[in-house]
């Protein structure tokens, strides 16, 4: 679940977004053949994450488990981000509202955050952002693991291939350019 709810009276019902919970991922091969499939729970106990590729039938092509090293939320992180969401709340339900999502936050970071199927059926898992650059995992058609690209943080995915990627590249101003990346 990405949210908690809480009852507050006369039929009311507040609901807050838990900071750093995972949400699932998707993405469909751009000629249609296959979808893909991220879940990246964060447990201390199990840190793994997981694709899973199929194909038009719904049969899996892929379903692929990959553990990480954990790295803990510092708790002046998660304090500042519940306090984000919770500030234009009214008082009266506000520490009750930062209780529930508190309890309900995981205690390490993600390591999986995004999937995207490339032109050539490569899978594009988006790792865990820095301040200044977005890691990308690339696996082959069969979901084995090839090379990792590393990406300004300004950037958006638009095509990828074996060779070259496309990206939206946001500059200072918040304008917009179509930049071609080499690969290798």
């Amino acid at each position: 679940e990405a949210f908690v709810s809480m009852d507050v009276g006369n039929g009311g019902i507040a609901m807050g977004l838990i900071p750093f919970r995972p949400r699932p991922s998707w993405d469909v091969a751009p000629d249609g053949s296959r979808a893909a499939f991220l879940t990246s729970p964060t447990s201390e106990a199990d840190p793994s994450f997981t694709v899973t590729v199929f194909d038009t039938t719904g049969a899996p092509i892929v379903d692929r488990i990959f553990p990480y090293e954990p790295v803990n939320i510092p708790a002046t992180k998660l304090d500042s981000a519940i306090e984000a969401t919770t500030a234009r709340r009214d008082s009266t339900i506000r520490g009750d509202l930062a209780s529930l999502m508190r309890d309900a936050a995981p205690s390490v970071h993600a390591e999986a955050e995004w999937i995207l199927i490339g032109h050539d059926n490569r899978i594009w898992v988006r790792l865990r952002r820095t301040a200044d650059s977005s890691p990308w995992l690339v696996l082959s058609p069969a979901g084995e693991p090839e090379y990792r690209v590393l990406l300004p943080r300004n950037v958006s995915l638009a095509a990828m291939g074996r060779t070259h990627v496309w990206v939206l590249e946001r500059d200072e101003f918040d304008v917009e350019s179509v930049v071609r990346y080499r690969i290798g």
